[in-house]
């Protein structure tokens, strides 16, 4: 990822005209890349931004549950 894309991406966010999902599209028509770079660009760009900031991105990595199972309260519950 170049400097250009970079700053391209930065835009485009703080524009609100587009989330993440839609950055490929944008990304590919704007330096003439083809789609699976232009992937691969966000998912490097995302993984590079502050956890706090990547909620609902394309490329967001999954959280872990800390518990195998809900708590034995919650999963009585649920079951009434």
């Amino acid at each position: 990822m170049t400097k250009a894309q970079s700053a391209f991406l930065r835009r485009l966010r703080a524009g609100g005209r587009s989330n993440m999902y839609g950055a490929i599209p944008y990304l590919m028509n704007a330096f003439s890349i083809d789609r699976e770079s232009a992937f691969r660009i966000v998912c490097d760009w995302v993984d590079q931004q502050p956890t706090t900031d990547r909620a609902g991105d394309a490329c967001a990595r999954p959280h872990r549950a800390t518990h195998a199972s809900p708590p034995r309260r919650l999963a009585r519950s649920a079951a009434r």
